[in-house]
């Protein structure tokens, strides 16, 4: 199963669902008046490239635990991979934002800077990036559970659905500052449960297809629900349609595999693979830029003409700086390398 186009072609999906993530929010969250024909519907749904980062990232911290099924080794890659980039890419953005734009001190700075506001002040600057810094971490227990026994994992996703379900109902300020994340949280775990189908010598690792299949079947119907002027309560579609994103995501990440099957350009699959790669600089990246021209209120009166062009600039500078960083990742990887030769 090494060789299932999911796994083949998991760093272009990434760099897919990459652009997913840039498209809704410059198109969406930018200019928020701005309405483009059938661009605008379509950038509003691309959320759903975050979902596509989850579900890929189970599978990807599956295949990771796999190798060893040690927890040090695993950590150190994670620090090395997304706690530092995260740190280093975001505190020219946090500096000047807490001391010299709002003056909010060095005690917010410090919440900002780690990520830990999302969950303190509802911040949602970089909350998929808090979301992972909660994820990360406990996945050596979630591996040691689901290789001891691979139900466990359907039965961990069916609680987390029962529990985000219960915060809805009987503590709605609760969910109302973490929605975007706890929803999302399922679709990790099936994520997982994937990488043990694709990776797993186990034979009866492929007993538990159906599950991802009911679980994809499931919150595709809720998504469908949520888009349909049928629904009449608002807050309940908008539960349906984070969880439906999960199964819209899972689609979405087959239907992307299958068409990169049948693509032979190589540039094309270079191109995505180089941003796949760099998703998560990219992610941040975008962000602060985002939020930069927001604050700054650039092209807030002007046309739509001249928004295009500012967000074709923001999009270009974005993906510039995110492959400069990665040169210099690379560079910095290179010399360590040589080091531990040397040592």
């Amino acid at each position: 199963m090494h060789d299932a186009p999911v796994s083949k072609y998991r760093t272009q999906i990434m760099g897919v669902a990459a652009v997913f993530v840039l498209l809704h929010h410059y198109i969406t969250s930018l200019y928020k008046d701005m309405y483009l024909p059938v661009l605008t519907v379509l950038a509003k749904r691309a959320n759903i490239g975050v979902d596509i980062f989850l579900f890929l990232s189970g599978i990807g911290l599956y295949r990771s635990m796999s190798r060893d099924g040690k927890a040090l080794p695993f950590y150190q890659r994670r620090i090395t991979r997304v706690l530092i980039p995260v740190l280093l890419i975001s505190l020219p953005y946090w500096l000047a934002r807490d001391f010299l734009y709002r003056r909010d001190g060095i005690g917010m700075f410090l919440l900002n800077w780690t990520t830990l506001s999302f969950w303190t002040h509802n911040n949602r600057t970089a909350w998929y990036i808090s979301l992972l810094l909660v994820l990360y971490p406990l996945y050596p227990l979630i591996f040691r559970m689901q290789k001891k026994h691979t139900v466990s994992i359907v039965i961990l996703t069916a609680a987390v659905f029962a529990a985000v379900a219960a915060v809805f109902q009987f503590a709605p300020e609760i969910y109302d500052k973490t929605e975007i994340a706890i929803t999302r949280i399922p679709v990790f775990l099936i994520g997982s449960l994937t990488g043990e189908i694709l990776f797993s010598e186990k034979p009866e690792a492929k007993r538990f297809k159906p599950a991802v299949v009911i679980y994809t079947v499931l919150t595709v119907l809720m998504f469908a629900f949520a888009l349909t002027p049928l629904r009449k309560h608002g807050d309940t579609a908008s539960l349906l349609y984070r969880f439906g994103s999960g199964g819209a995501g899972i689609l979405l990440t087959l239907l992307t595999a299958k068409l990169l099957d049948l693509c032979s350009s190589s540039k094309l699959h270079g191109c995505l693979k180089k941003l796949g790669a760099l998703s998560l600089e990219l992610y941040l990246i975008h962000i602060f830029i985002m939020n930069t021209m927001n604050a700054l209120r650039i092209g807030e009166k002007s046309s739509t003409g001249v928004r295009l062009l500012l967000i074709t600039c923001a999009v270009t500078v974005s993906v510039l700086m995110t492959l400069g960083v990665g040169m210099i990742e690379t560079k910095l990887r290179s010399r360590r390398a040589e080091q531990q030769k040397t040592a």
